[in-house]
């Protein structure tokens, strides 16, 4: 499954979810639609699994993400965050989804 198929499929999948929907496609990173685009994120290493930064999968090499990827869009699951619909009403923070 190449990028733009899989965020084309997650895009849409999000779109239909209620506000503050994650899919929690690893244990280490998250993606979400602000209503207007995905935003991909990493969550804090300590385990409390807060987001930690907003990151841009392109500036990955792809191999390494697109296990995860392909595990989630065969079986999706959500998880709803507060904080994102927070988000969705005021300011997101500099560091997320700029």
């Amino acid at each position: 499954m190449t990028f733009e198929e899989c965020e084309r499929r997650l895009g849409l999948l999000l779109r239909d979810q209620p506000q503050g929907t994650t899919a929690e496609f690893a244990d280490y990173a998250i993606a979400f639609w602000t209503g207007n685009k995905l935003v991909y994120c990493f969550l804090r290493e300590d385990g409390s699994g807060e987001i930690d930064e907003a990151f841009n999968p392109a500036a990955y090499l792809w191999e390494d993400l697109e296990p995860d990827f392909a595990a989630w869009v065969r079986a999706p699951h959500y998880h709803v965050r507060s904080v994102v619909i927070e988000w969705r009403t005021h300011q997101m923070p500099g560091s997320i989804g700029a």
